[in-house]
């Protein structure tokens, strides 16, 4: 019923005309895929994002370079809602306390310069003592609103599985998945390198012996101070990252830094192809999604744009934020990146080409007359007679006409 009402909405309207104008769809297609998506806005996310990529971005983007997936979430904030479905206590890692909201998983693609959100998830706790409300339960099973709820109950690697599968699936290119280092778990990253895809990711000093190295299965700091003396900043070393009965080579690289209270931050890879620094590099691309969280709650108002208590009308309100976020990614894209003026650019060279050097010569030599008439006082068309027989005496000169008009 909810679907129903918002479409018929202004704002409706207005994310229409938008992505028809902005992203350059034709406004009855995107009118017609808003209908066929029946409230599925991860889906129109999800396409919408595989489109641009496909039509827009790819065509700027080298065959050559690294296309990558982003995963990080955030939290969502509504400290003074009490009666907002699925608002649940969430935990904030950088301020150490506990806040009212939800936590967003997103997922993105990135080339380096262009960042794009693909797919995301308004997860609340899946411990009912954490949520102040609970879900409707008067929904079929069978909507995409149900199949929404009961999502956001579940893990977040799961989540996260279920995200890259479908990227995966709506054909969108990319070779790495990376991500912080809550989420270096060597089961999911298993379950990520059986998709074909590889991980980068930093790792945690935790004491799982989940890494073999030279017969051995060692933790993460054994590694550490077995290396540390052998290199002064930077040290990498190859492992099998080892769980249960499956074991997939690695690649570990260590950076000494004195901003980590350890005295250093360990990087896994399990692309064997790249070396220590395209692993450094690589993984400085995660850093497109924090700008992301940021640019949504700080200049896109996703947080304060809407007050609302259905969780669907949450899932909505997201979607057209994320999208407002594409449009800026794609202006910012096509203004910045000078391979995007191609029209122009074939236009000036055509126009070159298309100008003779016989009409060069003559609008020259039009411009010599016209300044031997001016100083002279002489009659223009005298002028110009006396330079086409000029001309005709030297017709068969060669190069020599261009020194006598010169002269």
């Amino acid at each position: 019923m909810f679907l129903l009402v918002f479409q018929n909405t202004v704002l409706f309207r207005a994310f229409e005309q938008d992505v028809s104008k902005k992203l350059g769809f034709a406004k009855d297609t995107v009118y017609r895929f808003l209908e066929s998506t029946s409230g599925n806005w991860e889906r129109f996310l999800l396409f919408l994002s595989a489109k641009i990529i496909e039509k827009k971005i790819s065509l700027l983007t080298s065959k050559a370079r690294k296309r990558v997936l982003v995963v990080d979430d955030s939290i969502y904030e509504r400290p003074r809602s009490k009666k907002v479905e699925l608002l649940n206590r969430v935990f904030d890692h950088a301020d150490n306390l506990f806040k009212r909201g939800m936590t967003i998983l997103a997922l993105g693609w990135t080339d380096g310069n262009t960042f794009l959100p693909i797919a995301f998830r308004m997860l609340a706790s899946s411990k009912k003592s954490n949520r102040y409300c609970e879900a409707r339960d008067d929904l079929d099973r069978r909507t995409n609103g149900a199949k929404r709820r009961k999502q956001a109950t579940m893990s977040k690697p799961a989540l996260l599985l279920i995200m890259l599968k479908q990227a995966v699936d709506a054909g969108i290119q990319a070779s790495h998945v990376l991500f912080d280092s809550w989420y270096a778990i060597p089961e999911l990253l298993q379950q990520i390198h059986q998709m074909g895809l590889d991980v980068i990711t930093r790792l945690k000093a935790n004491h799982w012996r989940c890494y073999r190295f030279r017969g051995r299965r060692m933790t993460l700091e054994s590694l550490y101070r077995l290396t540390a003396g052998t290199h002064h900043h930077l040290y990498s070393i190859r492992v099998d990252l080892f769980h249960e009965k499956a074991a997939i080579p690695a690649c570990i690289v260590f950076v000494k830094t004195p901003e980590n209270k350890r005295g250093w931050v360990a990087l896994l890879s399990t692309d064997m192809t790249l070396g220590d620094s395209e692993i450094i590099q690589m993984y400085g691309k995660r850093w497109d999604i924090e700008v992301f969280f940021k640019a949504c709650k700080s200049d896109l108002a996703l947080e304060t744009g809407i007050q609302v208590r259905n969780y669907d009308a949450i899932v909505a309100y997201s979607t057209i934020v994320f999208t407002r976020y594409i449009m800026l990614s794609l202006h910012a894209r096509l203004n910045n990146d000078m391979r995007s003026w191609g029209d122009l650019l074939y236009l000036c060279y055509a126009e070159m080409i298309d100008i003779s050097f016989q009409q060069s010569m003559a609008l020259l030599l039009d411009l010599v007359a016209r300044k031997i008439s001016d100083s002279f006082a002489i009659s223009l068309n005298l002028v110009k007679h006396a330079i086409s027989e000029l001309s005709v005496a030297f017709s068969f000169s060669g190069f020599a006409q261009v020194r006598v008009c010169e002269s």
